[in-house]
């Protein structure tokens, strides 16, 4: 099998590719999270697990540039603050 064929077998088993967003617009919390992005200020999403705050997250940066998502779902994350700095001042 040729890598072609392999690549065009696997794009359908790609979940990301063939993924559907089905989830909740939660419209109240989506107004706040904004008003408080446009602070500045760091702003942290919070809760128990499977509670959707990577969906809500998602869907409060739908707008280009609108801000950053960092997640932390590693028990340590190693971040270089400095090379994150200097990609995000690239925008």
């Amino acid at each position: 099998m040729k890598k072609d064929e392999i690549l065009r077998i696997l794009i359908d088993w790609n979940f990301w590719g063939n993924y559907k967003d089905e989830s909740i617009e939660r419209k109240e919390y989506l107004k706040k999270l904004k008003s408080l992005m446009k602070t500045g200020e760091i702003v942290v999403v919070k809760g128990v697990r499977r509670a959707g705050k990577s969906f809500f997250s998602l869907h409060a940066l739908k707008e280009k540039n609108s801000g950053m998502l960092i997640s932390m779902r590693k028990k340590f994350a190693m971040l270089n603050l400095m090379k994150l700095l200097a990609f995000w001042c690239d925008f």
